[in-house]
């Protein structure tokens, strides 16, 4: 009878101890799979002014109404600029602001006329390369 007890409580340990394997395998799946999408897109560039010379400290931002992208990007001393990859997760809700966004970048800083480039032309890759923007003095 002692035996038999002892048997049932190793057949009890297994079943709780793979059922514990099983659900943390199932959360690291479930965790794993969990989907993003690009929000938006990384941009890259050089400013520069009408006499060629690069642009330090020019903000680099999308419209007001867009509340998820960075607004303290700026370029550095040589000019150029990163705007970052965004991505959120994949939802409904999600997919409808994506849908809704403008698809306009702007360019601005004291002293010369805000440049606005639209993104839409620049969709096909994977980092949209501006190449050179050129600032116009006031």
């Amino acid at each position: 009878m002692v035996n038999e007890n002892k048997g049932k409580m190793i057949t009890s340990f297994k079943a709780y101890f793979l059922l514990i394997i099983g659900t943390v395998f199932l959360n690291i799946t479930n965790y794993s799979c969990s989907k993003n999408i690009v929000y938006r897109k990384p941009v890259v560039g050089i400013v520069k002014n009408s006499e060629n010379k690069t642009l330090a400290n020019v903000q680099v931002y999308y419209d007001s109404s867009d509340i998820l992208s960075p607004r303290n990007i700026t370029s550095r001393s040589n000019g150029y600029f990163i705007f970052p990859k965004i991505e959120i997760e994949d939802s409904q809700e999600s997919k409808r602001k994506i849908h809704k966004l403008n698809q306009f970048i702007f360019f601005r800083k004291d002293g010369y006329k805000i440049k606005k480039y639209d993104l839409s032309k620049f969709n096909n890759s994977d980092t949209i390369k501006l190449g050179i923007i050129r600032l116009d003095a006031f």
